[in-house]
């Protein structure tokens, strides 16, 4: 993941912290942060599948679905 940032001189997304390494989510585009933050436009987009092919997540889909389409 740290030369991927590199590579892309987006080094300053990553948050480093005595035995801890993290990504600053305020500086990326990322669509399913903005689902989350009810973005209006992003929403639109939700087509009811989420990572599929994942099994754990499954019940982030769910949540998804319950917590923005009703």
């Amino acid at each position: 993941m740290m030369k991927t940032f590199e590579k892309c001189n987006a080094q300053d997304v990553i948050i480093k912290r005595f035995n801890s390494v993290a990504i600053d989510v305020r500086k990326l585009d990322c669509d399913f942060y903005l689902y989350l933050a009810n973005d209006e436009r992003t929403k639109r987009t939700w087509l009811g599948e989420f990572m599929s092919e994942y099994e754990w997540a499954e019940h982030v889909a769910g949540y998804l679905d319950r917590a923005y389409n009703n």
